[in-house]
């Protein structure tokens, strides 16, 4: 059976080991997604697959943003999966991740400075700094939008868990004094 598994394509037995031991549908979804980008980033450089990346990360907070905003039965569903990663390691998962994105986006902002004040003191033009110039400040501009983005997630999550408490006990505040 081994040596059958190595005449398949690689594809084939990373799609069959997804999904006869995924645990979740959100795992299945991230499972292929990540997949996804493997197999479409092959001859791109490792700039372009880390924008594209973070583009995908934006789009996702994004849409994230706006689910919560407006109430809508897909709200409820998004705000107990904020809930249940908030629990157990999710915390301290979440802020490990940020303060690398944090550590990054500083390195690619110092970076730049440093490219500009070297941009300042040569008479010539170098293009190929002028093109990694481009690409950093998009990095730094992604990050920097992305951990935005992150935080007005999750004090719209904990808006939303306050008003969901509030009118809680607003109703059974009514309940006990009938009036």
């Amino acid at each position: 059976m081994r040596r059958n598994n190595l005449l398949r394509k690689p594809e084939e037995t990373a799609y069959n080991h997804i999904l006869s031991n995924s645990k979740s549908t959100l795992h299945y979804f991230f499972c292929l997604l990540s997949s996804y980008i493997h197999h479409t980033n092959k001859g791109l450089s490792n700039y372009t697959k880390m924008i594209q990346l973070l583009f995908m990360l934006l789009i996702i907070q994004m849409a994230l943003i706006l689910i919560l905003s407006f109430a809508n039965p897909i709200r409820k569903l998004v705000a107990k999966g904020l809930d249940l990663s908030k629990q157990g390691r999710g915390p301290l998962v979440t802020k490990t991740v940020a303060a690398t994105m944090l550590v990054v986006f500083s390195s690619t902002v110092y970076t730049i400075t440093q490219m500009q004040k070297r941009l300042k003191d040569s008479a010539t033009v170098n293009p190929t700094d002028e093109v990694v110039m481009a690409y950093r400040l998009l990095e730094a501009s992604l990050l920097g939008f992305s951990l935005f983005l992150g935080l007005i997630i999750d004090r719209q999550h904990y808006y939303i868990r306050e008003i969901n408490l509030l009118r809680k006990s607003l109703e059974t505040a009514k309940k006990q004094n009938p009036k």
